[in-house]
């Protein structure tokens, strides 16, 4: 909505239009904090406060609706008026979902009310802090037509993406470890299920930005083009950083070229590298010793887009990639049992098994021919 238009009930119109759009998103921002804090502080009232927001915004969806109909109908809009007004009616069905996601969010909460003792994690403000952070961004593009903002906020998500996944990595190490808990690990999954669900719609609010300023469909733009271009950082992940993933990243650096970022990372890092693992790499010239094992969040991972799992078991977390994601199915040396010898032996078979791989991962890439 780029000119002010001379049929003052045209633009009255339209400004109606986008002041119900804001009302709905600052009531859909406000019930995303309401609900995570309502659930880190089994606040019941809080609860049922979201409860009661998620009506007023539904009712404020059919309002737009119905004005977007009215719209198109009587006053036939093109170029940036049609935009304007195609965006919100693909805005509205993400701030509508994301309403609803906190609205479960808030009833899962009322299902902890017997469950008064369970210590919930520090990761869900961190979350709610960048959820909180990402839907003010996407109200202010919005409001101020600004696509850099949007951009800014699209980028963010990869971070929720990151800490929701630890997250669900944590849980499941919750039940092997405290069966009895399992009920409240099931509800808290759900929770981080909801609030990964939540950045995506915010991201989606954030693309239809951008759409609406420029014209440009951006949805999954980030993916193309890193389907076309070089790619900047590979990522090894497996369950404790202290073999596996160390010894992939140490054949990464070793045998690519310059200028592309190689990181390594676990779902729950051990305290230190594995000693075969290093002794391994020393073998073949490559010093190893200077690594320690990390926490996805402790990388940058913005700057990532492949993502190489390398599990046999089933308690890997799953990340996105922008270009390429897969799995190397290889047994966890550090359960191997022997003499110093075997296991050396067997180390040293798995650091030959990873050196092919990623040979091959760098073949098919093409990357030995970057520069």
């Amino acid at each position: 909505m780029s000119t002010w238009h001379t049929d003052r009930e045209y633009q009255a119109e339209l400004n109606l239009l986008k002041d119900k759009t804001i009302s709905m998103g600052e009531k859909v921002r406000q019930m995303v904090h309401g609900c995570i804090q309502a659930y880190i502080q089994r606040d019941i009232p809080a609860a049922e406060s979201v409860l009661s927001l998620e009506k007023e915004v539904n009712s404020l969806e059919i309002e737009i609706d119905e004005l977007c109909f009215s719209i198109l109908a009587k006053r036939q809009p093109v170029a940036s008026d049609l935009r304007f007004v195609m965006s919100i009616l693909k805005q509205v069905p993400n701030l509508e979902r994301i309403g609803d996601l906190a609205e479960n969010v808030a009833l899962r909460t009322l299902d902890l009310r017997d469950h008064p003792g369970f210590s919930l994690p520090d990761r869900l403000r961190e979350i709610d802090l960048s959820l909180g952070r990402m839907m003010a961004g996407a109200l202010e593009a919005f409001i101020q037509k600004d696509s850099d903002l949007s951009a800014r906020v699209i980028s963010m998500d990869r971070s929720v993406d990151v800490m929701c996944a630890e997250l669900f990595r944590n849980i499941i190490k919750m039940i092997e470890q405290s069966p009895r808990e399992t009920f409240v690990a099931m509800n808290l999954h759900t929770v981080v299920t909801c609030l990964e669900r939540i950045g995506d719609h915010i991201t989606n609010l954030a693309e239809m930005n951008i759409y609406m300023i420029e014209g440009k469909d951006v949805r999954h733009l980030e993916a193309r083009e890193a389907a076309r271009g070089r790619v900047r950082g590979l990522l090894f992940l497996c369950v404790h950083n202290s073999a596996r993933s160390q010894i992939a990243e140490g054949w990464a650096r070793h045998l690519l070229p310059g200028g592309i970022a190689v990181y390594s990372a676990g779902s729950d890092p051990a305290d230190r590298l594995n000693p075969f693992a290093v002794q391994t790499m020393r073998e073949v010239g490559i010093d190893i010793s200077g690594y320690r094992p990390k926490s996805i969040s402790d990388i940058s991972i913005e700057d990532v887009d492949v993502v190489i799992t390398l599990c046999s078991e089933e308690i890997c977390i799953d990340l996105p990639a922008l270009r390429k994601k897969e799995t190397w199915f290889i047994e966890d040396p550090a359960s191997f049992k022997g003499s110093p010898d075997e296991v050396q032996k067997k180390f040293e078979k798995v650091r030959d098994e990873i050196k092919f791989r990623v040979e091959t991962l760098i073949r098919e890439l093409s990357l030995d021919q970057e520069a």
